[in-house]
């Protein structure tokens, strides 16, 4: 969990420095959402070990994420007119706060793993 929480987050962080240029944290921000699929992917192939309440995390996680791509690529058939706040809001705010409930997911699984990694003795 340590590793794939270090990847999700400096990935993240990654992508918001890149925001600095708005073109490029864009960019970044495409390799984030694939990253996060991938890493998610791997969390669910784990979920047997996870706690309820990761469990309902993560099927949370996932459930947005469908719904957001669906809508994200049915946007036309909606037949909503385009303006600047829904582009903006629909291509950089929401998936960043995706992206942010994921490394929250991924931080509290981190927490959880240290506290039940049993300390040696000598």
């Amino acid at each position: 969990m340590k590793l794939i929480h270090n990847i999700n987050k400096w990935s993240y962080a990654i992508t918001l420095l890149l925001y600095i240029t708005i073109i490029y944290g864009m960019i970044a921000q495409i390799a984030l959402g694939g990253i996060q699929v991938i890493l998610a992917l791997v969390l669910f192939g784990r979920y047997p070990e996870l706690d309820e309440k990761t469990k309902r995390r993560l099927l949370v996680y996932a459930t947005l994420t469908i719904l957001y791509l669906l809508i994200f690529f049915l946007w036309d058939l909606f037949g909503v007119p385009n303006n600047d706040f829904i582009e903006v809001t629909g291509m950089i705010v929401l998936p960043m706060a995706l992206a942010t409930f994921f490394v929250f997911i991924t931080h509290k699984l981190r927490i959880k793993e240290k506290r039940n990694v049993p300390k040696e003795t000598t």
